[in-house]
């Protein structure tokens, strides 16, 4: 499952946070004098520590494209055939260092990105495009979760990537549990 990508997050910034590196989602403002905030401070303050500093880049959704329904047969080849690509690629880059892991985060967004568009491409029969709008829609939150995480992970800002994977993992197990019913094997990320 891709949950696992996101799940080496929560490893690795607990390592971090061990060792003491990393970023800190803190305010650190000492400017206010005040023993108690005003509503204005403390609002702020909750803002700054629960919001990330990089705003989300929501890409342009990804329109499934219409046309002639593949067999349900054909449709769950040609999809498990490209998430099984996407596997591949992601599988291969394995990371030893805080350095390559901080690299390969963008790229396996990418891959993420490609896959969601690729999978757009591929028309279901008639019956399943309720689910088939429901999976790519995953897969492309899935995608803007992944390139989230990269963006704050190799900002430095680890507190803030690792608040995502809980979203990361829910989006992919609605994708998990969908693309399961429907027949896949690839696509269901196990």
């Amino acid at each position: 499952m891709l949950h696992a990508q996101l799940s080496a997050l929560v490893i690795f910034a607990a390592a971090l946070a061990f060792t003491g590196c990393g970023g800190s989602s803190k305010n650190t403002n000492t400017a206010t004098t005040s023993a108690q905030p005003t509503s204005a401070q403390t609002t702020t303050t909750t803002q700054t520590a629960t919001s990330p500093t990089t705003p989300i880049t929501t890409a342009a959704v990804i329109k499934i494209q219409t046309g002639k329904p593949l067999s349900r047969a054909a449709w769950i080849a040609k999809g498990d055939a490209i998430c099984a690509i996407a596997n591949t690629k992601r599988h291969a880059n394995s990371a030893r260092t805080q350095a390559e892991f901080l690299r390969l985060l963008p790229q396996s967004a990418a891959y993420d990105r490609t896959e969601a568009e690729e999978l757009s491409k591929v028309v279901p029969p008639a019956a399943k495009s309720d689910d088939w709008k429901k999976i790519v829609t995953g897969f492309q939150k899935f995608s803007e979760i992944s390139a989230r995480v990269a963006a704050e992970a190799t900002s430095g800002r680890i507190s803030e990537a690792t608040a995502l994977v809980p979203s990361g993992n829910s989006v992919d197990l609605e994708i998990t549990v969908l693309a399961k019913r429907d027949g896949f094997k690839a696509c269901s990320r196990e």
